[in-house]
């Protein structure tokens, strides 16, 4: 069966302050030969990993960005 179990619902999509000009500032390496990464969201941390590694979880590839420059 392909189909995960059990999910949770659901959450908002993340939120990021990130550069409108490519810059990857918001992203720490933390195991370049793991393709593991963390990124600095609005209201907290979140791990990267390869979508190949992920199962019977939600996941995204998608992040909300606003540019940190920006004045409100």
């Amino acid at each position: 069966d392909t189909v995960p179990k059990n999910l949770p619902a659901a959450s908002p999509l993340p939120k990021v302050a990130a550069a409108t000009d490519g810059s990857t500032d918001w992203i720490q390496v933390h195991s370049p030969s793991e393709l593991r990464f963390e990124a600095q969201g609005e209201a907290s941390k979140y791990d990267l990993v390869p979508m190949y590694q992920i199962r019977d979880q939600r996941y995204s590839i998608y992040m909300q960005t606003e540019d940190s420059k920006r004045q409100s």
